[in-house]
C-alpha cells in the first residue's frame, strides 16, 4: 500500500511538471515541487519503487501486463521529469539505482534470473543506454548554453578596458577603507556563470589576463608582458612589501 501511494503520488507531481511544461511553456520548480534539488532527489527515491510492480508476491505485486505497461509508464515519467531539471547527477543517481536493483533482484530470486536472463538483463541495459543518452545530452546543452552566455561574459573579461577598471575598484578600495580585501578568486575559468578569476588558468600570459596586470601594477610588480610564469602569493607578499594569505577560493590582501 505504501510503495503503490509512494509511486502514485510521483505520478501526480511527474504529470503536473510536465502539464505546466507544455502548456505555460515553463516549469517553475520551486512552485509545487519545492525546488529543482529536491524534486531530483524524490525521483531517484522513488525509482526502485518501479521494479516492485514486476516483484513475485509478497516483495511485489507479481508482475502482469497491467503491471508492467504502468512500470514503464512511470521509468517515462521518471526520465522525462529528471530530464526537465537538467541536473547531470541525476543520471548517475539513476544509473546506479537501477543496475543496484536489478542486481538485488537477481540475487532475490535467481532461479528466475536463471531461468529467464533476458527478462532481467535487457530492460535495465535499456534503461542504463537511456540514461546515458540523456545525460550526454544535458552535457551538451550545458556546453552550448555556457557557450552562448560565456562569450558575452568572456569578451568583457578580456577587454583591454577590464584593466583599467580594475584598477580604479582597487584604488577606490584603497582611499575609502584600505584596511582588508579579498580578491575572488586567483584563478578561474570564464563560464556562463561568470568570470572571478584574475587569471582563466594558471600560467596565463600576463597581457591576456587584464586583472592580474591591474592588481600587479597596483602592487608595484613589474612583470614583461609575455610573462608566462605563475604568480603565486608569496610572489606578491615579497614585492609588495604586504601580508597575503592565498586559499583555494581566492587571495587576501592586507597592508
Amino acid at each position: 500500500m505504501l510503495i503503490g501511494a509512494a509511486l502514485a503520488g510521483f505520478a501526480c507531481f511527474a504529470l503536473l511538471a510536465i502539464g505546466t511544461e507544455l502548456f505555460t511553456g515553463t516549469w517553475d520548480a520551486g512552485r509545487w515541487h519545492n525546488g529543482v534539488g529536491p524534486w531530483s532527489t524524490w525521483v531517484v527515491l522513488i525509482a526502485p519503487f518501479i521494479f516492485a510492480l514486476i516483484a513475485p508476491p509478497p516483495a511485489g505485486f507479481g508482475g502482469g501486463k497491467r503491471m508492467v505497461v504502468l512500470g514503464l509508464a512511470l521509468l517515462a515519467l521518471v526520465i522525462v521529469t529528471a530530464r526537465m531539471t537538467d541536473n547531470r547527477v541525476v543520471w548517475l543517481a539513476l544509473a546506479t539505482v537501477f543496475g543496484t536493483a536489478s542486481i538485488a533482484a537477481g540475487v532475490r530470486w535467481p532461479q528466475t534470473l536463471t531461468r529467464t536472463p533476458l527478462r532481467w538483463i535487457a530492460p535495465v541495459a535499456v534503461m542504463l543506454v537511456v540514461l546515458a543518452l540523456a545525460f550526454a545530452d544535458v552535457l551538451e546543452e550545458r556546453a552550448e548554453t555556457g557557450a552562448t552566455a560565456g562569450s558575452v561574459t568572456a569578451s568583457i573579461e578580456r577587454d583591454p578596458r577590464m584593466y583599467d577598471l580594475y584598477k580604479s575598484y582597487i584604488s577606490t578600495w584603497q582611499s575609502q577603507f584600505g584596511d582588508l580585501m579579498t580578491l575572488f578568486a586567483m584563478t578561474g575559468p570564464i563560464s556562463n556563470y561568470g568570470g572571478w578569476g584574475m587569471t582563466e588558468y594558471n600560467g596565463q600570459p600576463i597581457d591576456q589576463a587584464p586583472k592580474l596586470r591591474a592588481v600587479r601594477d597596483f602592487l608595484g610588480i613589474t612583470v614583461a608582458s609575455n610573462d608566462t610564469r605563475r604568480t603565486t602569493s608569496g610572489e606578491l607578499a615579497h614585492r609588495s612589501m604586504i601580508s597575503i594569505r592565498r586559499f583555494d577560493s581566492g587571495g587576501l590582501f592586507r597592508k
